[in-house]
């Protein structure tokens, strides 16, 4: 018993791996696993137009980003700072100083008179905007995929409600908690949706996961969590101290958002674009691939988001030292990690095109698979330097991101039309010559 103690200590100091990380690497992994099932199924439940059409979805979905413009992130900054101030009862409530609990309180407020509106928005907006674009791309006729997608940006917009509320429990320390109810559902999600896909639900089948995320979201606020309800119910007179939207959060917001819509055009666009100029199929095998990365480069990022509230808590506290070494042993982890899984995701697709199966096919070349690892890697690092300046409460990368919104972009519309690997090598070049770069130079001026 001593021995496996021993063993699990050293695991622990070698590998981070306490139980937010753990967790948190856990969803990353099933996500992984999830990913690899479509792989491996996708070409056998859908047809490679219905592909297309899938991450095409996928991709207009992600324009939420536009509607939340990274508020879920600075909330877990605000609440970070907040909760270093504050202790968990018994009975989960938070308890301490009045001032801070008050700040809370009007934060949970405001989060949800915002968040009703933009997910409301969401829905009318994005949902028209993707009836228009397949309307004027048509490759499948509208009865099989217009139900579907109103079906999908509804599940979606649940989503988008739900978003800033975990981000506040996350940020109350509870990240662990969280990634277990979202692995949890996830699995119930993914399991529902193969089991349509594989009765032949086609496009019918996407809203599935989505839904019941949104369904097991509400559940699981309603049952486990004890800190929100007691903070909604607090009275805040006028007189109280509370969290002011345009004091305390927009200044960090629209940078974050401009930040996060600038990653929309970086990572989200390729598919919409090929889908319109370069026809639905290819659309799908490079959404595919977009996919498959994404997921290696969530899974990487787990030892970075986990410590998110610790960099915040240790930044409100002042204590450099175990801000800085928890920075660096969190980055290494992310970075080797994701380095070692997009290489091994090259070759297992060269094995699979030596072997002549068919479904390596379904995946975008090799080259192109290249390219893409090789962005997933920089942006890990970008991601890692961009949490720890964001746990300061600034959002300097705001010039960065836009300019490479604005190279990979037109790179994008002006170049993808004409041939989807010399767009790739551009990506890489603009993502790994300006991006990293550029915040490399920024991040060691606030490291130092």
């Amino acid at each position: 018993m001593t021995g496996d103690r021993s063993l699990l200590s050293r695991l622990h100091r070698l590998g981070g791996l306490d139980f937010h990380v753990l967790t948190t690497l856990l969803l990353r992994s099933w996500q992984i696993v999830a990913g690899g099932v479509m792989i491996l199924f996708l070409p056998v439940w859908l047809t490679k137009v219905a592909q297309g059409y899938y991450y095409t979805f996928a991709s207009l979905v992600a324009l939420a980003v536009f509607f939340e413009l990274g508020l879920h992130v600075v909330v877990t900054q605000l609440v970070g700072h907040e909760r270093a101030h504050l202790t968990f009862g018994l009975d989960g409530a938070l308890s301490g100083d009045p001032r801070h609990l008050d700040r809370l309180a009007s934060l949970a407020r405001l989060l949800r008179r915002w968040y009703r509106v933009a997910s409301a928005l969401f829905f009318l907006g994005v949902g028209a905007a993707g009836l228009l674009f397949f309307s004027r791309n048509p490759a499948l006729p509208p009865r099989e995929w217009v139900a579907p997608w109103l079906l999908l940006v509804a599940a979606a917009s649940g989503i988008l409600y739900f978003s800033p509320i975990l981000a506040f429990v996350e940020g109350l320390g509870r990240v662990g908690q969280v990634a277990r109810m979202r692995a949890i559902f996830s699995v119930l999600g993914y399991l529902a949706m193969w089991t349509a896909l594989s009765l032949g639900g086609s496009l019918w089948s996407v809203w599935i996961l989505p839904a019941i995320t949104v369904a097991g979201t509400a559940y699981w606020l309603l049952r486990h969590d004890r800190a929100l309800p007691g903070l909604a119910a607090r009275p805040v007179a006028p007189a109280t101290e509370r969290i002011r939207w345009r004091e305390e959060i927009l200044p960090l917001q629209w940078r974050i958002g401009v930040t996060w819509a600038s990653n929309y055009v970086i990572l989200n666009l390729f598919t919409p674009v090929i889908f319109a100029h370069q026809g639905a199929v290819e659309a799908g095998r490079v959404g595919l691939a977009f996919s498959v990365f994404n997921a290696v480069q969530l899974l990487g990022m787990s030892w970075i988001h986990a410590r998110t509230p610790t960099l915040t808590a240790l930044v409100a506290s002042g204590d450099r030292t175990a801000l800085n070494r928890t920075f660096r042993a969190a980055t290494a982890r992310s970075t080797v990690f994701v380095l070692a899984a997009a290489t091994g995701i090259v070759l297992a697709v060269w094995g699979l095109r030596v072997l002549g199966l068919p479904i390596a096919a379904r995946i975008a070349d090799l080259p192109v698979l290249a390219c893409i690892g090789t962005v997933s890697v920089a942006n890990t690092l970008i991601y890692a330097a961009s949490t720890y300046m964001r746990a300061h409460k600034r959002e300097p990368t705001l010039v960065t991101s836009a300019v490479g919104a604005v190279l990979i972009g037109s790179m994008i519309l002006l170049v993808t039309p004409h041939g989807i690997l010399p767009a790739m090598i551009l990506y890489v070049l603009v993502t790994v010559g300006v991006l990293l770069t550029w915040t490399g130079l920024i991040f060691r001026k606030h490291y130092r």
